[in-house]
């Protein structure tokens, strides 16, 4: 129902990357996108969003950029579909590459960058931009996750999302596609954002890799352009450096007491290149040399291997076979008063015991059963299992909650919403050192 949090055994990463393998290129991004053996690598794409006050922050960032990165850039704002955009023109001015208005089938190439049109959506296909017209008529959209989402599936982990200015939380969702793809995530720093709510959205998701200015966020994009490696491109690393790999794991596993040997090893590449953007190093020798300095920094890294990204009722028809075909069986001859028992593996925040237990409720209420409900939840993420006890989460678990289920398992706050006390009581979260196995029931 989710990705948990607990290390997999080595897969291919992604779809994407077995299609590669399968169509026998040597690169991956060929036998995903469609491209023919032998063509020019496609560029890394980088998704800029952004709402209200993005036309400022387009500006800063744009205004900053180098030419020569190797990056393609696609900016997508809520724009008035009854007015023309001067979008394009006004950000060319500023711009050092070149700036056009997206058009249905264009071809993506590297350093230049892509606006999205009035009343439009915009996805990526193939290497190609698609651009679908909605009706001309005012309103909400979430442009900005349907384009990141597309990304995601495409291009995968060299996939870059960048979220600026702007209000409500469009976006969110698509820096989660992004994170979960294992591409780069960035929000500009909200105090330097004329409408911050949509940064902060982003941000509040765990997944954003780097909160910055427009400024540095347009020179983090230089650093990411030209050190490949932290996208999962594959680099000249020399077999001596790849060596320090094996004790960086080490180092962790003395840290955390996790053991991230059996991880997906392009996942465990990519994190570790990952933090060494951050600390701007070339070579896995030189972060050995950090970790070994300074062991928080393992902390940071296992934080970073362990995100886990979930929502309420994450995979819908699963959730309605457990309703309707697993439930019946597991409570076949439970006897009256015989609690019934469930345990989520991975939990991560906590989205989808919660779900699991408004589910069991649901079913125990609507057959009149006389029987308790206990969910055992745990992780190995000490910061997802806290926010898994706290409860709290953003408004926009509106789009996966139904109204009634807001109502009647949720309390409204300021920040978002709570789980009730009635439903919270119901769920034990701990945290596992453990590789643990998938959710299992229990009379």
């Amino acid at each position: 129902m989710k990705k948990g949090k607990q290390p997999a055994p080595d897969a291919p990463e992604t779809a994407r990357e077995s299609a590669a393998a399968d169509s026998g290129s040597t690169d991956p991004q060929e036998g995903a996108s469609g491209l023919a053996l032998g063509r020019k690598t496609p560029p890394a794409v980088v998704g800029i969003g952004a709402s209200d006050g993005g036309l400022d922050a387009f500006v800063r960032l744009v205004g900053h950029l180098e030419p020569d990165t190797g990056l393609a850039y696609v900016l997508v704002q809520h724009l008035d579909p009854l007015q023309e955009s001067l979008l394009p023109a006004i950000l060319g001015r500023a711009s050092p590459v070149p700036v056009v208005a997206a058009t249905d089938g264009l071809l993506i190439e590297a350093d230049q960058a892509y606006v999205i049109p009035p009343g439009a959506s915009l996805t990526l296909t193939d290497g190609h931009l698609r651009v679908l017209h909605r009706n001309r008529t005012p309103g909400v959209h979430t442009v900005i996750d349907s384009f990141l989402k597309s990304l995601a599936d495409v291009r995968g982990n060299d996939a870059i999302a960048v979220i600026l200015s702007g209000a409500g939380s469009d976006g969110s969702r698509g820096v989660e596609s992004i994170k979960e793809g294992g591409g780069i995530t960035i929000a500009q720093d909200t105090s330097t954002a004329q409408f911050p709510s949509m940064p902060q959205s982003a941000i509040d998701t765990g997944c954003i890799d780097f909160v910055l200015p427009p400024e540095e966020i347009a020179a983090q994009l230089t650093r990411i352009g030209r050190f490949p490696a932290a996208r999962g491109v594959a680099s000249s690393v020399d077999e001596k450096d790849q060596q320090s790999v094996p004790k960086i794991l080490h180092l962790l596993r003395e840290r955390t007491g996790v053991d991230f040997q059996h991880y997906r090893r392009a996942t465990v590449d990519r994190r570790i290149m990952r933090r060494m953007l951050v600390h701007r190093q070339e070579n896995h020798g030189e972060y050995l040399a950090t970790v070994r300095a300074n062991p928080t920094e393992l902390d940071l890294l296992a934080e970073d291997l362990l995100i886990g990204v979930t929502r309420f009722f994450r995979d819908p028809e699963a959730f309605a076979a457990l309703k309707e075909h697993a439930f019946p069986r597991i409570m076949k001859g439970v006897s009256a008063g015989v609690p019934i028992r469930a345990w989520v593996a991975g939990c991560s925040d906590g989205a989808e015991a919660y779900s699991l237990a408004m589910l069991l409720l649901e079913y125990v209420g609507e057959t009149s059963m006389d029987t308790d409900v206990q969910i055992f939840a745990t992780d190995l993420n000490d910061a997802a299992v806290a926010r898994a006890r706290a409860g709290i989460y953003p408004h926009r678990i509106e789009e996966d909650v139904s109204p009634e289920r807001l109502n009647r398992f949720f309390v409204g706050e300021d920040r978002g919403y709570r789980v009730a006390r009635a439903v919270r009581d119901l769920c034990v979260f701990a945290k596992t050192r453990s590789r643990a196995r998938p959710a299992v029931f229990a009379a």
